[in-house]
């Protein structure tokens, strides 16, 4: 008699951004290997759009209204009573506060579901104070007991985790990925004029706009044109008020487009020279696999795990996050050149990136903590 397959509890305390994507894709995958009755989401009620692809009648929405100590708790009183009425045999936590809400309510029960978790970016990599640091890894230490498994998505997060003081034997690397097809829809490229480039994510300090913008000041005369999409985020996944953006340099050939839909982001990548991303840290960087998908080359900063996905010379450029070093990137730019580097970027999506590596690898991790790796489902 076959095993019944796992009832798996996603959990998340945020959705904006590529929580939403890892999650969105995972469903796709587990749906169909799983069941969909034996998969749930308990999500932030407020930001369920930034999740269209997720069945409704499968959440358990949970009143968000920030980071403050109440709706942490309102997050706590949710879960206890999602575990209660589901009973998962496993809840896989995305993301810090959820991590903490998670590992802290139900880890030290003594019938509880084998717990999961991924920080999808730690805290303490953050361009923070050394205190914060210290005090964000100290916290990991202390609730790492709390889980069964560390899942980390990239090498660079590893080793971040490991210099911290996380428990070597309990991380995992398991690389993102999305959905194979291609989004773009056969958008075409420009044969002649300036080069187009894309930047795509939140206009906050992570993600670097203000030192691209800077170094796009720097190339006056130079053909070159840069499209931002996306808008300034608050920790609470809602916009700022008008005006947050940085501003474009004087000189600087820029257009804000601002948020559009998936759909129409992908589309740009696939009608853009290169995508650019000059992040401050990363633990992954999803937005570039995505350009790579389209066949788009990414240039992006030699932080975090980006130098892990993009091969320089070869399926992009990496270059130091500084202004002058970005616009030297940038001048030195030919169409030739980023064609070739575009095919190669879409062949290493292929090879490593995809959405079905990503949950097979997960499920296998599943089975593995469930001790049902190699049963018959």
């Amino acid at each position: 008699m076959s095993a019944q397959p796992p009832r798996i509890l996603h959990v998340s305390e945020i959705l904006p951004g590529g929580t939403a994507t890892y999650i969105q894709e995972l469903w796709a995958f587990q749906r169909d290997q799983i069941g969909e009755e034996r998969v749930r989401f308990l999500l932030p009620g407020p930001q369920l759009e930034h999740a269209p692809d997720l069945p409704r009648h499968r959440i358990a929405g949970w009143p968000r209204s920030g980071r403050d100590p109440g709706s942490l708790r309102r997050l706590g009183a949710a879960l206890s009573a999602e575990v209660a009425a589901f009973r998962p045999d496993l809840v896989h936590l995305h993301g810090t506060f959820a991590g903490v809400v998670g590992r802290a309510l139900l880890g030290l029960r003594p019938r509880r579901p084998k717990i999961l978790y991924c920080a999808h970016g730690w805290s303490f990599a953050m361009d923070v104070s050394p205190l914060k640091k210290k005090l964000y890894s100290s916290l990991e230490r202390v609730l790492a007991p709390g889980c069964d498994a560390i899942a980390t998505i990239s090498d660079d997060e590893r080793r971040l985790a490991v210099a911290a003081g996380l428990p070597a034997g309990k991380l995992v690397t398991i690389w993102n990925g999305i959905a194979e097809a291609p989004r773009g829809g056969g958008a075409a490229r420009p044969e002649e004029g300036p080069l187009r480039l894309l930047f795509a994510g939140r206009h906050d300090r992570q993600k670097g706009l203000d030192i691209l913008l800077d170094a796009m000041a720097l190339l006056d005369g130079v053909p070159v044109e840069l499209d931002v999409l996306g808008e300034p985020l608050g920790e609470d996944g809602r916009p700022l008020p008008d005006g947050a953006s940085p501003p474009a340099r004087p000189g600087a050939r820029v257009n804000y487009v601002g948020w559009v839909p998936r759909e129409e982001v992908a589309r740009r990548m696939a009608a853009a020279d290169a995508f650019v991303m000059p992040s401050r840290w990363e633990g992954f960087g999803l937005v570039a696999v995505e350009a790579m998908r389209e066949g788009t080359p990414v240039l992006a900063a030699n932080r975090g795990a980006l130098p892990e996905i993009i091969d320089h010379g070869r399926s992009g450029l990496i270059f130091p996050l500084d202004p002058e070093a970005i616009a030297g990137c940038l001048r030195g730019l030919a169409r030739p050149q980023l064609r070739a580097m575009g095919m190669e970027a879409r062949r290493d999506f292929e090879a490593r990136f995809t959405a079905r590596r990503m949950s097979e690898e997960i499920l296998a991790l599943y089975g593995r903590l469930l001790g049902t790796a190699g049963r018959a489902a």
